[in-house]
C-alpha cells in the first residue's frame, strides 16, 4: 500500500530539513511526500530544491490556512493511506511507516493511531507525553481524542466526502476526528508506539485569543455527536483536564 504524507509549509525553513529527512529515511519506501507551501518568503523552497525534492509533489500557491492546504494535499495524493506531518515535526524513528503499513494488512482497519511526544524546540526535551489508548466510540463523549499527528487513515474514508472543514481556523482536526470516529462502521486500531515528535508552539496556544477561539471551535465541533449543551461543556472540561497528566513535570 502506498502511504501519502501531507506537510503544509509557510516560512518553515528552520526545521523543514528534519521533516523531509524523517520521511525520506523511512525503511518503508512506497511513500509519497506532498508539500503544500503558502508561497513562503524564506528558504523553504530552496531547501526543497537542494534536497532534490520531487517538484511534482510540491504545491506552491496561496491558501487561506493550514486546513485548506491539507485538503489540497489530500486531493493531490495517490496513496491508499494518508498521514499528516507538520513542518516542525518528525517521525519518532525510521520504522514508523513500516509499522503503519503492517497494521493496515487487515481489510477491516480504517485507521491506525499511536502516541505522540511534544518536545521543546530548542533542546528537544520532552514536555508532553501523550499516550493514547484503545478506541472506544463512547469515549468521544468524554473528551477523548487520539493525537492528530499520529493518525493514519485510509484515503477513501477522507476523500472526497470527509475533508477538513475550512470554516474552522484551529479545530478542524478535532471536528474531523469526531465526524469520522463517531461513525458506527468505523474501525480504528491503536498501536502502543510513539509515532511522531511534535515541536511545541502551535497556533492553538500561541495567544489568549487563539485559546478562546479553540475552545469555541471545539464546542462547535461537538455538534457532530448530537449531544446537549451541558454534555458538550462537560466534554470540553474533561478534554482539557485529560491533558494535565501528559505534562512531564507532573511526574518528575
Amino acid at each position: 500500500m502506498k502511504i501519502s504524507i501531507i506537510t503544509a509549509t509557510y516560512n518553515s525553513s528552520q526545521y523543514l530539513l528534519d521533516n523531509i529527512r524523517s520521511v525520506a529515511n523511512q525503511t518503508y519506501k512506497n511513500v509519497e511526500h506532498i508539500i503544500v507551501d503558502n508561497m513562503s518568503t524564506d528558504d523553504t523552497i530552496q531547501i526543497l530544491n537542494d534536497f532534490n525534492f520531487d517538484k511534482n509533489n510540491i504545491i506552491y500557491e496561496k491558501d487561506t490556512g493550514i486546513y485548506q492546504a491539507l485538503n489540497k494535499g489530500i486531493k493531490k495524493s495517490s496513496g491508499e493511506i494518508i498521514g499528516i506531518l507538520n513542518s516542525d515535526d518528525l517521525f519518532e524513528n525510521n520504522r514508523i511507516l513500516e509499522i503503519i503499513a503492517e497494521n493496515f494488512l487487515v481489510d477491516s482497519i480504517d485507521a491506525v493511531y499511536g502516541n505522540l511526544k511534544y518536545v521543546n524546540k530548542k533542546n528537544n526535551k520532552i514536555i508532553r507525553d501523550w499516550k493514547s489508548n484503545i478506541f472506544n466510540r463512547s469515549d468521544l463523549r468524554y473528551g477523548w481524542m487520539p493525537p492528530h499527528p499520529s493518525i493514519f487513515i485510509k484515503r477513501k474514508i477522507i476523500y472526497p466526502n470527509n475533508m477538513y472543514n475550512e470554516k474552522f481556523k484551529i479545530s478542524a482536526d478535532y471536528e474531523l476526528i469526531l465526524r469520522i470516529f463517531s461513525k458506527k462502521d468505523f474501525n480504528a486500531k491503536f498501536i502502543n508506539n510513539y509515532f511522531v515528535r511534535m515541536r511545541i508552539g502551535g497556533k492553538s496556544n500561541n495567544s489568549l485569543q487563539n485559546i478562546f477561539l479553540k475552545i469555541y471551535e471545539d464546542y462547535l465541533s461537538l455538534n457532530t455527536l448530537n449531544i446537549n449543551p451541558l454534555r458538550k461543556s462537560l466534554c470540553l472540561v474533561l478534554k482539557n483536564l485529560s491533558k494535565l497528566k501528559q505534562f512531564t513535570f507532573i511526574h518528575s
